[in-house]
């Protein structure tokens, strides 16, 4: 069975990406985000939301249309490992008594 991303139409392939890049903000940091996107594959790609993080750093959101799938037939993996797991009154619990 054939896979890829959607965001509002099955299949579409649109993709959300969050990512910063060491440059000040500018429209020029704006245009590198865009293109290191298409850099990664997106054929169709906005960047939304752009944020100035500090003097040297930006944070951006972008949407991508990407027109990779994948098989999922083809994915193997392990079964699933279920574990035990203590609540943090049982840490505390153990940590008291050990």
């Amino acid at each position: 069975m054939m896979i890829k991303p959607y965001g509002d139409t099955l299949n579409d392939g649109a993709v959300q990406l969050s990512f910063t890049l060491p440059v000040k903000y500018s429209n020029k940091a704006v245009e590198a985000a865009r293109v290191y996107c298409q850099k990664l594959g997106f054929a169709v790609a906005d960047i939304v939301h752009a944020e100035s993080l500090s003097d040297d750093f930006t944070f951006f959101v972008a949407y991508g249309k990407s027109f990779v799938a994948i098989d999922l037939d083809t994915i193997q993996v392990e079964e699933d490992v279920h574990a035990d797991v203590m609540t943090m009154t049982e840490i505390d619990e153990f940590i008291k008594k050990n």
